[in-house]
C-alpha cells in the first residue's frame, strides 16, 4: 500500500509511507473488487493451491479507503487496570 498526505493549507500531496507487506486492512477492498480478500493468495499458497485472484468478480469496479486525520491533542478517557494488563 502507498499512503499519501494531503495538506489543505498548501494544496500539496506528499508521500506518507510505502508498506511492502501483506495488508490485513485491505482485505475488504479486495473482496469488493475481486470477490475474495487478499488473504486468498496467502492461504492458497499455504495449502498448495493456485493463489491467483479471481479478476473483477466482486460487486464493485473499484474500492478505496480514506483516513480522516485529526490534528489536535488527544485526551485519555480510560486506561486498563492492573488486572487487565496482566490478563
Amino acid at each position: 500500500s502507498i499512503e499519501y498526505f494531503y495538506d489543505p493549507a498548501t494544496d500539496e500531496i506528499n508521500l506518507l509511507e510505502i508498506n511492502p507487506r501483506h495488508s490485513q486492512s485491505h482485505a475488504e477492498l479486495f473482496a469488493y473488487v475481486d470477490g475474495v480478500s487478499n488473504h486468498h493468495c496467502m492461504l492458497s499458497l499455504a495449502l498448495g493451491e493456485d493463489p491467483a485472484l479471481p479478476y473483477r468478480s466482486g460487486p464493485y469496479t473499484m474500492a478505496a479507503k480514506w483516513y480522516y486525520r485529526w490534528f489536535a491533542d488527544g485526551v485519555v478517557h480510560d486506561t486498563p487496570v492492573e488486572e487487565e494488563i496482566e490478563r
